[in-house]
């Protein structure tokens, strides 16, 4: 709402409107989505899943993380910082506030506080990082923004040699990382990584890589450990350096691309297991729309790939309500 009154000060109000008017269908086509699938155009789909996630990632409420918190997690932490995995959009950034006070405000100025606005809201939100993604994906709608920011410098930038390499540099790191995440991203391999835990003779344990390296013994028995990142006692990892996402997918080539292979086969008990919770959560919210034919779709679903006790129970309930 800001960025369009922002717009219509500085814009005459004919022209905005008509900007407006451009991406209407747009929001026609996904309203229409969302009635047919959810039965309300207001309703989408990251709704139907939200309170079930919510407490599989800790509980305590929608806009939970601290503000300081939240915005260091998306702008610079190892593991999802938008100025970690693509540097060059700093010079983005610092185009947009030069030209929100220049003869360009009419474009910088909107762009600028709408960007900001969203950083904040992902920033409170409670699952600030995402969820199992690779880099900024959850304010990846901001981007645009910063391209046009750094349009806006990019002559003053290039006319000083020094400025000139510096961009080239920040260009260069940004492109590779985005090479990494296309050619060694898989979703399981950082984002649930799994560990041996093998218990030493004096009682302690040690964490290793599966195949990898080699524990002192094997008789013991072995404990796999998952570091899923969704759950909070294992968060800290997107604060990691040594344990970033990009020194994983560089360090464990092999094992990200067995990964892909098996996720391409769709047949890695993971994605089952997630897909299963999915569907599960899309049941849930169906079910509290009030659609129990389309929730009984979904959790049928779901317990074909993993029945657990409490997704029979709500089959049951839901085919006793059907019925």
């Amino acid at each position: 709402i800001v960025p369009v009154a922002l717009g219509w000060l500085f814009y005459s109000p004919v022209r905005l409107l008509g900007l407006l008017a451009g991406g209407l269908p747009l929001a026609l086509m996904l309203g229409l989505h969302n009635h047919l699938l959810f039965g309300s155009p207001w309703f989408f789909g990251e709704l139907a899943q939200h309170d079930s996630i919510e407490q599989i990632r800790g509980g305590g409420g929608v806009f939970q993380t601290p503000l300081s918190e939240g915005l260091a997690g998306i702008l610079i932490s190892p593991g999802r910082g938008l100025f970690v995995y693509s540097p060059v959009l700093v010079l983005g950034l610092i185009g947009l506030v030069r030209g929100s006070i220049g003869p360009r405000r009419f474009l910088c100025l909107p762009m600028l506080v709408g960007m900001i606005a969203v950083w904040i809201v992902q920033a409170l939100h409670f699952d600030w990082w995402g969820g199992w993604t690779f880099g900024y994906r959850a304010i990846v709608d901001t981007v645009p923004a910063l391209c046009i920011g750094l349009a806006e410098i990019y002559e003053q930038i290039t006319i000083i040699p020094w400025r000139k390499w510096v961009y080239r540099t920040l260009l260069g790191w940004s492109v590779a990382v985005q090479l990494v995440g296309i050619l060694l991203y898989d979703l399981i391999g950082w984002n649930g990584r799994e560990l041996w835990r093998v218990p030493s003779p004096t009682g302690q344990t040690s964490l290793y890589e599966p195949w990898s390296d080699s524990p002192p013994s094997m008789n013991p028995p072995i404990e796999i450990v998952r570091l899923n990142i969704d759950q909070p006692e294992y968060r800290d990892r997107l604060w990691s350096i040594t344990d970033s996402p990009l020194v994983y997918y560089v360090t464990h080539p092999a094992v990200s691309v067995r990964n892909k292979v098996r996720l391409s086969a769709y047949t890695a008990w993971e994605v089952h297991f997630r897909t299963a919770e999915t569907l599960t959560s899309i049941a849930k919210g169906y079910q509290q729309l009030g659609r129990p034919g389309r929730a009984l779709s979904f959790i049928r679903r779901a317990v074909e790939i993993d029945p657990t006790p409490e997704r029979k129970a709500l089959l049951d309930l839901l085919e006793g309500r059907k019925t």
